[in-house]
């Protein structure tokens, strides 16, 4: 029993028995091998750039049913010269087919069976989430450095191909096969004119996003938010 408004600080997570399924774990371990993918991808291909990986931070929004505050995780921050990248990075399974749109409270993936019956599975919505998570990390970068920075929200998709996706994104929300990831990158970094406010403050802003973050000792191999709130919901009944 978790009484209301502990902050997940206080909480004892390492004595905590909560059963995983077999599928959930599964599932859990695919997207870290997914986020370790990119996670080399962007050194490799930003090696000057600061990346934070697999990040955490506790919101001001209270969840009054868990009796807690919310946390996101954040897959990357990439602190560029321009601007800071908050990077989503999902991962389908191969000859699906991808649809949705920005404003959808779900999205969808369909694959075609030996049937040729199609079965579809609903997935989160990657554009709108990470468009929060951008928002936030943004106010935290003005904390810390008190000015404007421009962030850059970027859904990063491993396993499809352009003709496998099918989303309705607003202008101005960027969802990316992770070939054409560092592209879009470079190219925000060439059409924004900041002063180099990112690369200034470079240090500042890796201080602020380390200090913001919140480890919860609960199974350190899940990295998904969703999976780990169902668990806190678990225990806040």
């Amino acid at each position: 029993m978790v009484r209301p408004g502990l902050r997940r600080s206080e909480i004892d997570w390492e004595n905590v028995d909560i059963h995983i399924s077999r599928e959930e774990m599964e599932r859990e371990q695919e997207h870290e091998a997914a986020i370790q993918q990119a996670k080399q991808y962007l050194i490799k291909n930003f090696p000057k750039f600061c990346t934070i990986n697999n990040g955490y931070y506790e919101t001001e929004t209270f969840n009054h049913d868990a009796g807690m505050y919310e946390v996101m995780h954040v897959d990357h921050i990439v602190i560029g010269d321009q601007a800071i990248y908050v990077i989503k990075t999902v991962k389908f399974p191969e000859r699906v087919e991808l649809y949705g749109s920005s404003d959808a409270k779900t999205w969808y993936y369909a694959e075609n069976t030996d049937k040729q019956e199609t079965h579809k599975h609903k997935v989160d919505n990657a554009d709108k989430r990470n468009q929060s998570y951008c928002e936030y990390i943004q106010m935290l970068a003005g904390e810390a450095i008190r000015r404007d920075v421009p962030a850059i929200a970027i859904v990063n998709i491993i396993g499809l191909t352009d003709e496998q996706i099918h989303l309705d994104i607003e202008s101005g929300h960027e969802v990316v096969t992770m070939d054409k990831l560092a592209d879009r990158i470079r190219y925000y970094e060439s059409t924004i004119d900041s002063d180099r406010v990112a690369y200034e403050h470079s240090d500042d802003l890796i201080r602020k996003f380390k200090e913001e973050e919140v480890y919860d000792n609960i199974i350190p191999q899940i990295r998904d938010v969703e999976l780990k709130y169902r668990i806190y919901l678990k225990l806040s009944e």
